[in-house]
Order: structure tokens, then sequence, then C-alpha cells
């Protein structure tokens, strides 16, 4: 995809300014001095920069496209083995069969992946995912939050600037 720098850098952008009010937040009390702002800044900076390249998984083309199609079936797989404790022969098929679906059924490129309900389920189950992993409420929705912002800065991005 030839726009991904442009679209990852206005992510750091909106990225730095989002970590600017976070560390001004907190500096006047806004923000309890019990969370560890370097751990949200850290995670917000991470999943806005991921957010805002990730409309773009449903273009073949791209490489956050190609991440994903190794991604997803890897996690599949994991979690079945891991989680589930199922055979590493079924664990596999689980893998291959999220692999067809994730190739065959994305959607066209600017679809549903281009909207802004994708972005909320995005940051919804990223959110959910970290409450899972962490168990930290605040970290998980801050970091949904952030993907889902950096998700609306792509789409931004997408209408109104044109290069």
């Amino acid at each position: 995809m030839p726009y991904m720098k442009e679209h990852i850098d206005s992510g750091i952008i909106a990225s730095l300014g989002v970590v600017l009010l976070l560390v001004f937040a907190y500096s006047r009390g806004i923000i309890p001095t019990g969370y560890d702002v370097f751990a949200l800044s850290l995670f917000g900076v991470i999943m806005i920069v991921l957010g805002s390249d990730l409309p773009d998984i449903d273009s073949r083309n791209a490489p956050i496209h190609k991440i994903f199609q190794i991604l997803v079936p890897g996690a599949i797989v994991l979690i079945s083995f891991v989680m589930l404790k199922l055979g590493i022969m079924l664990s596999l098929a689980h893998g291959i069969v999220a692999l067809v679906f994730y190739t065959k059924l994305m959607p066209s490129h600017r679809q549903f992946v281009h909207t802004m309900r994708a972005g909320l389920l995005f940051g919804g189950v990223v959110a959910i995912l970290l409450h899972s992993v962490f168990g930290s409420f605040v970290l998980s929705v801050w970091s949904g939050l952030c993907l889902s912002f950096g998700y609306f800065v792509h789409l931004a991005k997408d209408r109104w600037v044109r290069i």
C-alpha cells in the first residue's frame, strides 16, 4: 500500500498529541497518582499507531494484511492448543480453517473494515483481549480507545487529506 507510511506517520503524530494530553492531565492531578502513566502512554502509542494502519487489513497488498494473515491463524492455533487443550492436529486444523476464512471472507477494500463501526469493534475486541491477559480494566479500556482513535485517524486521513 503506497500510503502505509503516511498512515503510520499520522498515527505517530496523533499518539504524541495524546501522550502530551495524558502527561498534562497527570501533572494537573486529573489522573490519580495510582496509575502508571508510562504504561498508559506506551500502550496508547502502540495502539494508536496500529489502529492508524489497521483499516488497510482488507487490502490484499498491504503489509498489515499479510502480517494478520499469519498472526490470526497462529493465534487460533495457540488458543486451541494452549487454552482449550486440544491436540496439535486439531489445533492446526483450526489454524488452517482460520486462514481460509481470513483470505476468502475478507471484504473487499473500503467496505465494512473502512467504517467507524469496525474501528469501535476492533477497539472493543482489543480491550477484552487485553483485560483477559493483564486484568487491568483501565489499561485495557485505554488501549481499546486508543486503537479506535488511531483507526479514526486513518479514516479521516483517507477522507479529507489528499496527497
